[in-house]
């Protein structure tokens, strides 16, 4: 058993860092063309993954929320929409 909130974190990211994907070359020239970047989010993982061309490779950032139902986009902001609050 975990012994303290931050031995909790830390077996949080382990598990985060285990973490692994795929994907085809075309996907990261795609984005780099299109100067967009992709996000997506996951229900049952809770997890907002984000998506971007860097130097011709696919960046991918993951957050955790409280199932991550939806994301809204606007001019110059986004939000989350999670299980109980919109972030």
């Amino acid at each position: 058993p975990l012994s303290s909130a931050s031995d909790a974190a830390f077996q949080d990211h382990r598990l985060e860092a285990a973490f692994s994907y795929s994907y085809t070359p075309g996907v990261a020239e795609l984005l780099e063309s299109l100067g967009a970047t992709l996000l997506v989010s996951t229900y049952q993982a809770g997890k907002l993954a984000v998506l971007r061309s860097f130097g011709g490779r696919l960046s991918l950032l993951l957050r955790t929320f409280d199932k991550a139902m939806g994301l809204a986009v606007g001019p110059d902001r986004l939000a989350v929409g999670t299980n109980h609050q919109v972030w």
